[in-house]
């Protein structure tokens, strides 16, 4: 988050700068990184609200078995 106050000082608001995950990284808005087995999504939608999704990522792993395999 940033705060930014008015030229005059009489006024201000906080802007989001992007999305902390439960390890602790921190993702930019409009951008995407793979921690562990998830892949998290930061993004900013039209009317400006911050969405933050996670999905299994393309390799992510079942213990020590490939994810779909026995």
């Amino acid at each position: 988050m940033r705060c930014r106050m008015n030229d005059d000082g009489t006024s201000w608001m906080v802007e989001i700068t992007g999305c902390k995950i439960p390890s602790g990284i921190t993702i930019p808005i409009n951008s995407s990184m793979i921690d562990g087995n998830y892949e998290w999504k930061c993004t900013k939608n039209n009317d400006g609200q911050i969405v933050m999704q996670k999905t299994l990522h393309a390799n992510a792993t079942c213990g020590e078995h490939q994810r779909g395999t026995n």
